[in-house]
């Protein structure tokens, strides 16, 4: 988490994130949703101070597990986006020429692809055999194929393949591990929320175009309300993973989950609006959420927006519903239904 928040902040991502989020707010119509990078009073919280001992200390271990989900899943994102980056600056020989200001980055569309394709292309052989691979003499005519190939599409560039594949190398070591600490974290996560009488609606998010054939599907996302909050929780997990995962801690061996409740896709204006950041809620930001609860009418287009925010307050508000999943999936079979005993049961619209 500590390390999440270092990188951000060193690549600058951690302000840009902020801004974003605060721009969300403000074409809401919620400015007082609005967080600073440092906090302002003993109130506040800022989005530095919540990687610091100090805050981390203070929360239990589901509000950990929560946080730290999210942040670690932008890390590896946002790591990778880097290590790209800095790929693209030693393929073409970018470094030098950069530190001119006045230097302007031209590659052509078809330029960019080239070098696309030699990132794929060294991440799928490490993925093949598990970062692990032995580049020597049994590697030789594979590297000389490399090389021709790559200096026909890309001949400004030294196209070493021992170069190119070891530039990523710590990288792709550092997001594998990371991968690994979010799927034990998010696994001990859902075990927990299950039986968490704050939590109402957590679950399997649907396909936002409908196309909802689960068994084809390799990574499944996951909504998770928790109280206290700006923001559900959503992050992928291998289906498969997480069916066997269910199977080992379940004496019935269900692979039945809930079906996230509200909508899953918040859209106002035509933009699909994404979680940024994940804070926890202030007096403030709280208190903006149920004013706009109370005040919200049926036909304005961010009544779904505030309505699903309302379902993240600590505090019990006569005017905020709770949001409960209303269906069940059996993330194995894809079976949608009601979840009797732990089998899913069809629904009365898809019996008739």
């Amino acid at each position: 988490m500590k390390m999440a928040g270092s990188f951000l902040k060193q690549y600058d991502i951690l302000e840009e994130l902020l801004n974003l989020q605060n721009e969300d707010y403000v074409n809401l119509g919620m400015p007082d949703m609005q967080y600073n990078m440092k906090k302002q009073d003993d109130k506040d919280i800022g989005l530095e101070d919540i990687f610091s001992d100090e805050y981390l200390n203070s929360l239990n271990i589901t509000q950990l597990s929560i946080l730290n989900a999210f942040w670690q899943n932008k890390y590896t994102k946002m790591l990778n986006d880097v290590k790209d980056a800095l790929f693209v600056i030693e393929t073409i020989n970018l470094a030098d020429k950069m530190e001119d200001d006045s230097y302007n980055i031209e590659l052509t569309d078809e330029e960019l692809l080239n070098i696309i394709y030699k990132i794929n292309l060294c991440d799928n052989i490490s993925k093949k055999f598990d970062n692990n691979i032995a580049i020597g003499e049994e590697t030789k005519d594979f590297q000389k194929k490399y090389k021709k190939y790559f200096d026909s599409i890309i001949p400004n560039s030294e196209n070493s393949f021992i170069e190119d594949y070891s530039h990523g190398h710590i990288q792709r070591n550092a997001i594998k591990m990371i991968y690994k600490t979010k799927l034990d974290m998010l696994n001990n996560l859902l075990l927990t929320i299950e039986h968490d009488r704050n939590v109402t609606n957590w679950g399997y998010i649907k396909d936002v175009n409908g196309k909802d054939d689960i068994k084809r599907e390799k990574f499944i996302l996951i909504g998770i309300d928790y109280p206290g909050f700006n923001a559900p929780l959503k992050i992928h997990i291998r289906r498969e993973e997480l069916v066997n995962y269910l199977k080992l801690i379940r004496e019935d061996k269900s692979t039945v989950i809930p079906v996230y409740g509200g909508d899953s896709c918040l859209m106002y204006k035509g933009k699909m609006l994404t979680s940024k950041i994940l804070m926890p809620l202030t007096e403030k930001t709280q208190g903006e959420i149920i004013d706009k609860n109370k005040k919200i009418n049926i036909s304005d287009l961010r009544r779904s927006i505030i309505q699903q925010l309302g379902n993240l307050v600590t505090k019990k508000v006569k005017t905020i519903k709770k949001i409960w999943p209303n269906e069940y999936i059996d993330i194995e079979t894809g079976e949608i239904g009601k979840n009797v005993d732990g089998k899913i049961v069809p629904r009365e619209e898809d019996v008739r």
